[in-house]
């Protein structure tokens, strides 16, 4: 994310049905948290990053959480695996 504000997210993937999520609020304590390599939020609720040699994978479908909640605990996970990095 570059900028606060609303915004819209499309997923498609060949076999899953499309997802789509409107006015996602991105406030501005929220945006260049970490900046992912790579971040992929797929349509069975699993939110999937990666920084460098360090991934993680947020299954948050399955929790009390949706897609802000477990962007806040991905936030918290990536930098603990930064600083654990040797």
């Amino acid at each position: 994310m570059e900028r606060e504000g609303y915004y819209t997210v499309d997923v498609t993937h060949v076999g899953y049905q499309p997802w789509e999520r409107a006015n996602l609020v991105v406030a501005a304590a929220t945006c260049h948290v970490i900046p992912w390599d790579q971040a992929t939020l797929t349509p069975d609720g699993r939110l999937e990053l990666l920084k460098g040699d360090r991934a993680l994978e947020v299954e948050y479908r399955v929790s009390s959480t949706d897609e802000i909640g477990a962007l806040k605990l991905a936030r918290v996970a990536m930098r603990r695996l930064a600083a654990a990095k040797p």
